[in-house]
């Protein structure tokens, strides 16, 4: 049986995106985000290595999760949180 989804449309373009999270599901959401046309900031521990093309471009921004601060999020239109 397959896992069962929840199938969101975000209009994205322009805003920000945050993405908690270091594996490849967090990794996902942000190439999700980007495709959307989100500014994204990844927090991770580990830069996921799919994720590094984009972090070296400047088109993700990697913050260490250990600076997030709780009045961080009030500046993104989205988070996802990726476990």
């Amino acid at each position: 049986m397959p896992t069962p989804s929840l199938i969101v449309g975000l209009r994205l373009g322009g805003k920000k995106a945050a993405v908690f999270g270091d594996g490849p599901i967090a990794a996902s959401r942000a190439v999700f985000a980007l495709d959307a046309g989100a500014d994204v900031v990844l927090y991770t521990a580990n830069v996921p290595e799919s994720l590094a093309k984009w972090t070296d471009s400047g088109r993700v921004t990697a913050v260490p999760v250990a600076k997030y601060e709780s009045s961080d999020i009030s500046q993104f239109s989205v988070v996802f949180v990726a476990a």
